[in-house]
Formats: structure tokens, sequence, C-alpha cells
């Protein structure tokens, strides 16, 4: 159904049952769509955001052992009734055996990456309660536009509803040359450098 959805602010209101039924039955084609609090949103895909994505899974697949984590991009994850959000990269614990047969739900998950170009009031709002409220234990926003690249690195959840939200964040930068550590569970894997992970545009 070419044109159902145009643009990221175009939506339609569904529950997930309803969202994965118009997903199997082909609906939105092609389109990348994901169900945010209920409406039904399309992803993008413009080259700085599709580069930005690609280095960062390759930055963290160089720093995760194989073996107990799986490490996703734009998939699923369940959040309740109304949230089916697909999270530019999420890191989920266990092998990826353990997800073919559900879709992960926010126990699984111990980060979340949202890379924002045209989405940031979305990923700083919306989603950034709802995963703290879901107990995301780290959620990395990586704007794209400024004159500096940066990575938020949101930790602490708390709270339930729109009270939720995360008690701290650390910006890193790369023209400070800053890393970003990789904690999980308790166990840290090593380093970003925030400079390799997203490249400007000339």
């Amino acid at each position: 159904m070419p044109g159902l959805l145009t643009n990221a602010e175009r939506s339609y209101h569904f529950d997930v049952r309803q969202f994965h039924r118009m997903m199997a039955a082909g609906i939105f084609e092609d389109q990348k769509v994901e169900l945010v609090a209920g409406k039904i949103y399309a992803m993008t895909d413009l080259p700085p955001h599709t580069f930005a994505v690609g280095r960062l899974h390759e930055a963290l697949r160089a720093v995760l052992p194989q073996d107990g984590w799986t490490i996703r991009e734009e998939k699923p994850i369940l959040i309740g009734r109304y949230w089916a959000p697909k999270p530019d990269i999420a890191v989920l614990r266990g092998s990826d055996a353990i997800y073919a047969a559900r879709h992960p739900r926010p126990r699984d998950v111990a980060l979340l990456v949202e890379v924002s170009d045209t989405t940031y009031h979305r990923d700083r709002g919306r989603k950034w309660r709802r995963y703290a409220a879901a107990g995301i234990p780290i959620y990395l926003i990586v704007p794209l536009k400024g004159p500096d690249t940066l990575i938020e690195v949101w930790t602490g959840p708390t709270g339930r509803g729109r009270v939720a939200h995360y008690t701290d964040v650390v910006r890193y930068s790369a023209r400070a040359g800053e890393s970003v550590p990789i904690e999980l569970d308790g166990s840290e894997h090593g380093h970003l450098a925030v400079v390799n992970l997203v490249a400007r545009q000339a």
C-alpha cells in the first residue's frame, strides 16, 4: 500500500496485537514502522542515520563477547499493550536463539540506543519515559544535529507512567576526544570512542 505512511509524524492508533496482524498481512509492505504509545510511526532511513547505526553496531560488536549477548538493529521490543518500538540498537541478554520464537521484553534488555536525526523530541520524550518506566537500565541517545557529535548515556530508571524518568545522564563528546564506557550488568566490556561512532557530512 504505497504512501500509507509518508513521514515520521503521520500516525495511526492501534494496540500491539493489531499492529502485528497488520505487519503479518503486509499492509506496510517494505516500509519500516514501529508502534509508540498506540501510534504507528514510519522510521527514518536517511543516510546519516543509517551510517551512524551501522557504526554503533560494529563498535558494540567489537567490545562485547559473542556468547551471552545479542545485538539487534531496528527490531521490536514489546513493552505493554501499546508499545512495540524498534530501537536502532538493542543489546539483549542471552543468545539470539532465545528470541527465535518470541520478541524481547524489557527484562531481556541490557541497553538500548536511539540515533536521533529528526526524532529527538520523541526519543528524549515519550520513549525516554517509557523506557525508564520499563526499567531499561541504560539508554543511549545519539543526536545527529548540532556542532558536536554527542552520546547521551541515561541511567538510573525510576518511577512509573508520566513521572517515570532516568536520574542520571552523562554526555560524551567527540570534539573532546571522549569515550563511552560499556558496562552491562555490572561488568565492563571496554570503551567506545565517540569520534569513531558517528561521521558527519562535510
